[in-house]
């Protein structure tokens, strides 16, 4: 006999959403139909719209900074990954741009079953795009507050979406309640332990934001893969100078 409760994930139909309450610590909670809450039937693991060009390079560069800070034998980090919201259909599901688990290993997964390590993911992520934004705004936050996803932030890279370029809303017995700025501008997301700040910049003439991420305190963001690149091909450049001036100086003596 099993002395320890299961956990499991369901689809709840009775208001208020408490934090978590998607999470049930008894198997007999499955079949009380006044414990459950109606939460909305995306389906996002089956009928995801296509990205937009910048939802797609923003979804890459923000996983990708925090894939290289957060080790991945201690955290998780996913672009893309469908997180299932009932045990018993998996057709009910959503999928974060961007989420974050902290203490669960890292690796490739088919998907984020909450109910295998007791946990929902702790930081989200939705960049917005003409089809999704209403949805991120909307829908999805019904989803991470039942499911106890600590905080949710939204970015839109174009600027034309939302009422700010980025948003961060941390949850609260209430709800989610907005993350207001730090003196320095950025967003601080406790779970995370960063900031966040949107960097404006062109893009064919058109107004486009990057999402930058910081450590505390500290003036320089994390750097983004292609600056990484850019700054490893300055590295070789300075060493193949570095060559031929010492070939060049080497044939000098030589020829003397």
């Amino acid at each position: 006999m099993e002395t320890n409760p299961r956990i499991d994930y369901i689809e709840l139909e009775q208001e208020p959403i408490r934090i978590g309450q998607i999470v049930l610590a008894a198997e007999k909670a499955m079949s009380d139909s006044t414990s459950q809450v109606l939460l909305p039937h995306l389906e996002e693991g089956e009928s995801e719209e296509g990205l937009s060009t910048l939802q797609a390079r923003e979804m890459k560069d923000v996983s990708s900074v925090l894939e290289r800070y957060f080790p991945v034998a201690e955290d998780y980090v996913a672009f893309e990954q469908i997180v299932y919201y009932d045990r018993r259909d998996h057709r009910r599901s959503v999928r974060p741009d961007v989420m974050v688990a902290r203490g669960v290993p890292g690796g490739t997964r088919p998907g984020y079953y909450p109910w295998r390590w007791a946990k929902a993911p702790d930081w989200v992520l939705e960049i917005a795009s003409e089809t999704t934004a209403r949805r991120d705004r909307e829908q999805k936050p019904a989803i991470y507050r039942a499911l106890g996803v600590r905080e949710h932030f939204l970015f839109d890279p174009e600027g034309a979406y939302h009422e700010r370029v980025l948003a961060g809303f941390a949850l609260t017995p209430e709800g989610y309640v907005p993350i207001p700025e730090n003196d320095r501008g950025r967003i601080p997301s406790q779970a995370l332990g960063l900031e966040l700040a949107p960097q404006e910049y062109r893009l064919f003439n058109e107004r486009c934001f990057r999402l930058r991420i910081y450590r505390p305190g500290e003036d320089d963001p994390l750097p983004l893969t292609d600056e990484l690149l850019a700054q490893k091909d300055a590295a070789l450049a300075e060493k193949e100078r570095e060559i031929e001036a010492l070939r060049l100086r080497l044939k000098g003596e030589l020829g003397a």
